[in-house]
């Protein structure tokens, strides 16, 4: 009996088509014909097939009968792994009228129960093959499948004859399936290009896609060679074709040239005007020379630094009628100019003269050496113009009435320059000293012991007076006594009195008075001790 994998089905969109076909023999002993002992069929071969998943493939049972002689099966068994491929039909050769039953099998070579196995049994008519379809399901390193039956050995009878023997499984690898090039190399690198060539190599081929291949390298591309040997693509519709090799005249190709000056000639540089129409007046075409406007050409034209200095005159200017006058000073129009010679003239009008004119506007023949220079015009520092002046004191200082020491030399305590004022014993400034009325009236000091001689008891200042509201009456007593004080009118009539207190030798108080009820006119202030001392001052109230 022999079993074959030979054909493939179909294929998965995402794998590589199975095209290989495997013959697998296996040998079932010997087979016996009357006394004769013939070998049935023990070829050696392979027991692996390559699959992919998704692959459609079948497997065929075949069993040869020899001429003459007739084949009958008890029970045979094949078993698949459910997990890697499907059985997904069966199928018998016509004229093998088999009774195929699909059910639950015991697998004697490994003990366990597969549900993806078929069987079929009590054949009473021969068969050439029996072919199973199934479908490759996961990656897979291998699938079992083998011949058996429900019992320890596989029974077959050949012409009446029993033949035992053990079938060896069959190896179906899944995920290691087989792709032929285009050159019919299994799993080769050959691929067509775009001309429809079959390369070794695919795109790595240095041949790839150059049969086809137009002038720009595009296969199957449009682009030609134009006449003047450029490549353009769309050919003579491109509209650069045939451009790159018209003469200027349009010819193509033509002996037509174009100078420097921008002027075809079809003679070129053999024609005399050649480059003439377009020379500098150094004869260079499109050159940048150019003359200046004293007729001398230099290169650069304006740029070049001698460019118009052979006929300027001491301005700077072509051909111009400046010029330079005694006193070394440049002048349009020469001695024309009203300038002319003006500036070395000394104070006498005397071109180049040696006279000078002092700080004080004095033209002296001999300038600084005349003892009169500068003499007609010193303040009373002695400088030249300055502004230094006298004060009212006599005093000559720099800067005049501005100088911070401005008759303060001879200033009285007002202010005035040699003024009569004077500072009383109440450090109160008068016009007029002690002739002035106010004189010591501020703090006057009146007192009388029990002789009638005078004495001091302290000071008194009254500020602001004249008052209209509110004035203060400062108190320093020279000894410590108990005063009271009064604020009497002109009549002696005590119009206040606001204090009666003990007040301390050296002490300062400050009494603050409110005058803003009484009637405007003279009072007096008057403050009395114990002992009969006492202080007078006056109270102009407002």
């Amino acid at each position: 009996m022999t079993f074959s994998f030979f054909r493939s089905v179909g294929k998965s969109l995402s794998t590589p088509y199975f095209a290989a076909s495997v013959l697998w023999l296996l040998s079932f002993g010997w087979v016996h014909y009357g006394v004769a002992q013939v070998n049935c069929n023990i070829v050696p071969s392979p027991q692996t097939v390559q699959v992919d998943p998704g692959d459609a493939f079948e497997v065929i049972l075949e069993i040869e009968i020899p001429p003459g002689g007739s084949v009958s099966v008890a029970d045979i068994v094949m078993t698949f792994n459910p997990e890697v491929v499907n059985v997904t039909a069966l199928a018998l050769h016509p004229g093998s009228p088999l009774g195929v039953i699909l059910t639950q099998e015991t697998d004697n070579v490994t003990g366990s129960i597969q549900f993806a196995s078929f069987g079929f049994s009590a054949a009473t008519a021969s068969f050439n093959h029996l072919i199973i379809s199934m479908v490759a399901l996961t990656e897979s390193s291998t699938l079992l499948a083998h011949v058996t039956d429900d019992f320890p050995s596989t029974q077959l009878a050949f012409a009446g004859e029993d033949v035992s023997g053990n079938l060896p499984p069959v190896l179906i690898n899944v995920g290691v399936g087989t792709e032929l090039d285009c050159l019919g190399v299994p799993n080769g690198d050959a691929d067509t290009d775009e001309c429809g060539i079959c390369y070794s190599g695919g795109p790595s081929n240095p041949d790839w896609n150059t049969t086809c291949a137009d002038c720009l390298g595009v296969p199957n591309g449009d682009a030609e060679i134009d006449d003047c040997d450029e490549c353009y693509t769309g050919g003579p519709d491109n509209p650069e074709w045939n451009s790159t090799c018209l003469d200027c005249f349009g010819n193509l190709n033509g002996g037509a040239e174009e100078d420097a000056c921008g002027v075809c000639y079809q003679d070129g540089s053999s024609n005399p005007d050649w480059n003439t129409t377009c020379q500098d007046c150094l004869g260079v075409p499109d050159g940048d020379a150019d003359t200046d406007e004293c007729g001398i050409c230099y290169s650069g034209g304006p740029s070049n630094p001698d460019w118009n200095t052979t006929c300027a005159d001491c301005l700077g200017v072509p051909n111009g009628n400046a010029e330079i006058d005694d006193c070394d000073e440049c002048y349009t129009g020469g001695p024309d100019n009203p300038e002319w010679n003006s500036t070395c003239l000394d104070c006498f009008g005397n071109l180049n003269g040696g006279a000078e004119e002092d700080a004080c506007g004095v033209c002296y023949q001999d300038g600084s050496s005349n003892p009169a220079w500068n003499t007609t015009c010193q303040d009373c520092l002695g400088v030249p113009n300055g502004d230094a002046h006298t004060d009212e004191c006599g005093i000559c200082y720099s800067g005049g009435s501005s100088n911070p020491d401005w008759n303060t030399t001879c200033a009285d305590c007002l202010g005035v320059p040699n003024g009569d004022a004077e500072i009383d014993v109440c450090d109160e400034c008068y016009a007029g000293g002690p002739s002035n009325p106010e004189w010591n009236t501020t703090c006057l000091v009146t007192g009388m012991d029990a002789r009638g001689v005078p004495r001091d008891l302290g000071l008194m200042h009254i500020w602001p007076n004249p008052a209209s509201d509110l004035t203060v009456i400062r108190l320093q007593l020279f000894h410590s006594g108990f005063v009271k004080t009064q604020l009497m009118d002109t009549s002696g009539r005590v119009v206040n009195e606001w204090l009666s207190a003990q007040i301390g030798g050296g002490e300062t108080n400050d009494f603050i008075v409110d005058v803003s009820h009484l009637k405007p006119g003279l009072y007096v202030v008057r403050v009395v001790a114990e002992n009969g001392e006492g202080l007078i001052g006056k109270l102009m109230v407002r």
